[in-house]
């Protein structure tokens, strides 16, 4: 059934071949695969879906609003199931619902089985709220959301930096983050426990049941400058631009933030949305901060009536190691004193880095 719904989405994006579709339903054992081909009409199409002892499940399904809709399926074993569905990009998306047998269904469409299965432990959505669309919907001013609805509230990137599953990343990551997904470098999905948050410094730790075969180090004596060059990596824009994380080099052109921030260093390497969290690098492959945002270019335009140059920041590895020690995290400091090739040191920090998915519940308006 799970499947079903998310063809939904799918089909509708794409072209009369129809969208792949991957759900459970239950205790999450019973995955199904399937298609969904939309109508004629393009406002909706049918699904059908099977699992691997033969239960098959038809239905249709149709769009509410442009980015939501619902779907309804009969198997050949009689049962039926109500499923929601909300779409993430033109060509995907994810959805929850129930057979008329009270099981819980869960679904995600337009992805490889190992994307689709990060959502495919979310909480259930409110089928009988009329006016809940689904995880993420858009919805009216002066509509509340639903309590039971769970939205993707964040997105970023964080890295290991111990072989015991913890993960360094930005407070505003994990923030109102009721449930966390992390895809690894080797293309598995973990889910991830909040372990402890600084806000002011804009730091967390967060934790996986996970020994990672690469690490972060830090420098035992930094010696950073400015003018020396740097590498940002991250997952900028989520996957938009690129699955495997994105890597930029610039250098470092300030040893202070905004308002001689001694927390902070300022750099070139570009820091997109969803990079927030992830490693920056020397040439010797030294973690020495981590990428927490750029400048408002737009803003400070209108308030200095300039455009900054590059103006992107990172957290200095001293604040991320004192950060650590108070909470009894270890970590390794050591001096690497060789230059490395960029292409090199970029494959190291792709190893030990998570792209961080962050659920939540929408707040309510005041």
């Amino acid at each position: 059934m799970v499947k079903t719904g998310l063809s939904i989405g799918m089909a509708i994006g794409l072209a009369a071949c129809g969208a792949n579709v991957m759900g459970t339903i239950g205790d999450g054992k019973d995955i199904y695969h399937g298609k969904a081909t939309p109508g004629l009409m393009g406002g909706g199409g049918t699904i059908t879906m099977a699992n691997e002892n033969g239960r098959v499940c038809n239905g249709t399904f149709h769009y509410l609003i442009p980015v939501a809709g619902v779907a309804a399926l009969r198997c050949n074993d009689g049962d039926t199931a109500n499923v929601r569905f909300k779409s993430i990009t033109q060509f995907s998306g994810w959805g929850t619902g129930k057979t008329s047998k009270g099981s819980k269904v869960s679904f995600a469409y337009g992805m490889s089985d190992d994307e689709a299965r990060m959502y495919l432990d979310l909480p259930e959505q409110n089928l009988d709220d009329p006016n809940s669309t689904g995880a993420g919907s858009k919805r009216t001013t002066g509509t509340e959301p639903s309590k039971k609805e769970i939205i993707e509230t964040g997105m970023g990137t964080g890295f290991f930096i111990n072989d015991q599953g913890h993960i360094v990343t930005n407070n505003h990551v994990v923030k109102n983050c009721e449930y966390m997904q992390l895809r690894l470098a080797d293309g598995t999905q973990q889910k991830a426990d909040v372990l402890y948050t600084d806000p002011i410094n804009d730091l967390a730790v967060i934790k996986v049941d996970y020994k990672p075969s690469v690490i972060a180090t830090f420098p035992l004596t930094p010696s950073y400058r400015a003018g020396e060059e740097v590498l940002a990596f991250g997952f900028g824009l989520g996957y938009d631009l690129s699955k495997s994380g994105i890597l930029t080099t610039g250098s470092i052109i300030a040893l202070a933030g905004m308002h001689d921030d001694s927390r902070f260093m300022q750099i070139t390497a570009q820091i997109q949305h969803g990079n927030s969290g992830g490693p920056l690098s020397d040439r010797m492959g030294n973690v020495i901060g981590i990428n927490t945002s750029g400048l408002d270019q737009v803003g400070y335009f209108k308030s200095k009536g300039v455009f900054p140059e590059a103006a992107d920041f990172s957290v200095k590895e001293l604040v991320i190691k004192t950060f650590l020690k108070a909470h009894s995290i270890p970590f390794t400091e050591v001096n690497k004193t060789q230059v490395q090739g960029n292409a090199d040191i970029g494959e190291q920090m792709r190893r030990f880095s998570v792209r961080a998915s962050c659920f939540g519940y929408p707040r309510q308006s005041s």
